[in-house]
């Protein structure tokens, strides 16, 4: 069975994009109801917090992983889930030294 399948057709933010890739709207279901992902870079997402349907997507990552995605998108253009360790660290470790320098440090 595909965990994946099915474009989500709610409507959504005219202005929303991925947090991670910056894509608009291609947004797949998976078989927890609510829960999509970005058919591009595979963020996912929540549409229905709290049993209330949103049109605005909530991003599913870590608020720690958002930085380090965004970066490692960047570079490799690979969706997320099919990153392996090493591809996760050096993201992981530029995004921290990017905060550490817009910080003045």
């Amino acid at each position: 069975m595909e965990y994946w399948s099915g474009f989500m057709s709610w409507p959504i933010d005219p202005e929303w994009r991925c947090e991670t890739c910056g894509d608009r709207g291609s947004l797949i279901w998976g078989l927890i109801h609510g829960v999509c992902r970005c058919d591009t870079c595979h963020t996912q997402y929540h549409m229905r917090p709290d049993g209330e349907i949103v049109t605005v997507p909530l991003c599913l990552l870590k608020p720690e992983y958002k930085a380090p995605a965004n970066v490692g998108w960047a570079k490799y253009h690979k969706p997320i889930s099919q990153w392996d360790d090493p591809m996760w660290d050096w993201a992981i470790k530029t995004a921290d030294t990017r905060r550490q320098q817009a910080q003045g440090g």
